[in-house]
């Protein structure tokens, strides 16, 4: 049923209605988005991953860049990556966020309290295609300014009779994952230990494959080891 001031965004293969939206938004196309990363991204060795669950209303990309690393201690190197969603149904603008992978463990870290938003203004910007390559140098910088976090985090050593290093309520996340994250951390001293413990269960460990819980619990991991990391 038509509707004053807004429009469907209908899939035109099947007709599945993916949002309802003001008649002012423009459709930000996925395949222009890793258009706009590959082309950014030319000339650098990467490895992408795209994930659309449901009816492909959200899109979700990784690009892997093991050939900018930090080593956070001897011999635990992490490497640069990009996260980004782009959804059609107006609940937000193609978002990216900064991340890294551990490639001792094959981790996923989202390093980060927020993602950066990236606004097309009219049509003719994605007629002629987004330009990422400055938001990306400038993640790339935030990347290389992280090092003397990570490595503040594995010089602290912890408290292992809290009890709330492992408390569903207080990290906000499933009492499974937790679970998960408590056994990861049976050897574990310090916070970089304790921020890879959840890392590990939320990349190896989530009963279904949700890529936004995955961003999700991620950013709470993250939170949680810096809070922890500056009381200790």
């Amino acid at each position: 049923t038509p509707m004053k001031g807004y429009k469907a965004v209908v899939r035109t293969d099947n007709e599945n209605v993916l949002g309802l939206v003001s008649d002012k938004y423009q459709l930000l196309p996925h395949k222009t988005v890793v258009e706009g990363f590959r082309n950014a991204l030319k000339g650098i060795s990467y490895e992408e991953k795209i994930q659309v669950p449901a009816k492909g209303q959200n899109m979700f990309l990784t690009y892997k860049i093991e050939e900018q690393t930090l080593e956070i201690q001897k011999g635990d190197m992490v490497a640069l990556q990009f996260i980004a969603r782009n959804s059609y149904d107006g609940y937000s603008s193609l978002q990216i966020a900064l991340g890294a992978y551990r490639l001792v463990c094959s981790n996923g870290l989202v390093i980060g309290k927020q993602f950066f938003g990236f606004h097309m203004r009219h049509m003719g910007e994605i007629a002629k295609g987004i330009q990422l390559g400055p938001l990306i140098e400038k993640l790339a910088d935030q990347f290389r300014g992280t090092l003397p976090v990570l490595q503040s985090m594995s010089r602290k050593y912890i408290d292992r009779g809290s009890n709330e290093l492992f408390d569903p309520k207080k990290v906000e996340m499933p009492r499974y994952l937790v679970a998960h994250a408590e056994n990861n951390f049976r050897n574990g001293e310090t916070v970089w230990d304790y921020y890879n413990a959840y890392t590990a269960a939320i990349t190896h460990d989530m009963r279904k494959e949700s890529p936004n819980a995955q961003l999700i619990y991620g950013q709470k991991a993250w939170n949680n080891a810096l809070k922890l990391n500056k009381e200790l």
